[in-house]
């Protein structure tokens, strides 16, 4: 009669072989059952971030326009030819365009108003052809320049600064957003998480409550997903052209007043019990 092999915990038989898998015990059959009861939800998490910075944009433009068209090169006298060249216009209307772009940037580095001012930067050269047409006929008559820059500022301080950098000579104020501090952002980030992790939790126990009449039993969480974290654009602003001369002539500043935006996060728990 032939013995039917025995196998142990481990796998192996009487005969010292290890069989293909070890047998299904009641211990793991258990942890089996266990793992297969599992919930998986998605909580949501949504802070009101509240904006405490504005981004300006501005350009400086400078314009060489004359009454003759401007010419390449002919044979005409020194005077008249620094009068008309075009690669000499070139140079005046930028340079031009650069002495006033860098009074602007004195103005925002300047005491008292630097402390309050962050990412300051060139966003665009500009150097543009201006033509006239006598009947159908194009005339370069000149160019301009612009010079584009961008910067973040307090917004309790926002309304003079724009006031200060049109002094100073800007000539366009493309337009102004308002946004959330680099630091406030990341706190506001922490709280939606946080917030939408505790939204997962409490859905969770609210299921198990109701699948064991109010006992909600034993669980683990297995797995924590953050799957989107995200705060709507900021807010724009937009200045038209012809304000910037009311601006200049204004003795109040300019009132900014800007509001708040939401920062979301959505979170997914899942569950062992």
């Amino acid at each position: 009669e032939t013995e039917t092999p025995r196998v142990d915990d481990m796998g192996f038989d009487n005969m010292g072989f290890r069989t293909a898998r070890p047998p299904r015990t009641e211990r793991h059959i258990r942890l089996a059952g266990k793992e297969t009861r599992t919930i998986e939800v998605t909580g949501e998490g949504i802070i009101n971030t509240k904006t405490d910075m504005v981004e300006v944009r501005s350009a400086i433009e400078a314009r060489y326009l004359q009454e003759q068209p401007l010419i390449e090169d002919l044979n005409i006298t020194q005077e008249e030819k620094q009068g008309l060249n075009k690669s000499v216009v070139i140079r005046q209307v930028m340079q031009s365009a650069a002495e006033k772009t860098n009074a602007v940037v004195q103005y925002l580095n300047q005491d008292g108003v630097t402390q309050f001012v962050t990412k300051l930067r060139t966003t665009g050269v500009r150097l543009e052809p201006l033509y006239r047409y006598d009947s159908g006929v194009q005339k370069l008559m000149g160019y301009s320049a612009t010079n584009s820059i961008s910067f973040r500022i307090n917004k309790d301080y926002a309304g003079d600064a724009i006031d200060g950098i049109v002094a100073a000579g800007a000539t366009r104020l493309e337009g102004i957003s308002f946004v959330a501090s680099d630091s406030v952002l990341s706190k506001s980030r922490v709280s939606a998480i946080t917030q939408a992790t505790t939204d997962a939790m409490n859905q969770i126990k609210a299921t198990l409550a109701g699948m064991y009449e109010g006992q909600i039993p034993a669980f683990e969480v297995i797995t924590t997903r953050v799957n989107r974290v995200s705060t709507p654009p900021a807010e724009e602003m937009m200045a038209p052209a012809p304000e910037m001369a009311a601006l200049r002539m204004s003795a109040a500043a300019t009132p900014v007043v800007g509001g708040g935006r939401e920062t979301s996060a959505t979170v997914t728990l899942k569950v062992r019990y």
